[in-house]
């Protein structure tokens, strides 16, 4: 797969859950078990998909650079921060204690799949 195609479907993947977010706030916090929002949880959520979002439209205009450094940073970023989430989630799970769902484990090991994958793309070319 090249590059830039995996950045397209990065890109798709950071607008779905970024949408979820800002569209579906409660929704969301239900996907992970929380049935009672309150208007601080949802407003925190949207922001957070106001920058998922963001973070997809950086990501598909630069998918065709010709510059492959700033190609390989944003890749590291994304997995720094797919993999962080997941390290944080595992964090509350085992640690703090919040209670885990099917969803959450489905949802983690995903993010955590593209995280890695991420670094793979990142340094794919610079073994060659």
């Amino acid at each position: 797969m090249k590059t830039s195609y995996f950045i397209i479907f990065l890109a798709i993947y950071g607008f779905i859950t970024g949408g979820m977010l800002l569209f579906n706030p409660s929704g969301s916090l239900g996907n992970f078990g929380i049935t009672s929002s309150d208007k601080y949880h949802i407003l925190i959520l949207q922001y957070l998909g106001i920058a998922d979002i963001g973070l997809s439209i950086i990501l598909l205009l630069s998918r065709n650079s010709i510059d492959k450094l700033s190609i390989r940073n944003l890749l590291i970023g994304m997995a720094f921060i797919l993999i962080g989430n997941v390290l944080k989630g595992l964090y509350d799970v085992f640690v703090v204690h919040i209670p885990a769902n099917t969803y959450f484990w489905v949802d983690y090991s995903f993010t955590l799949l593209v995280g890695f994958a991420c670094v793979y793309f990142a340094f794919r070319d610079k073994a060659k």
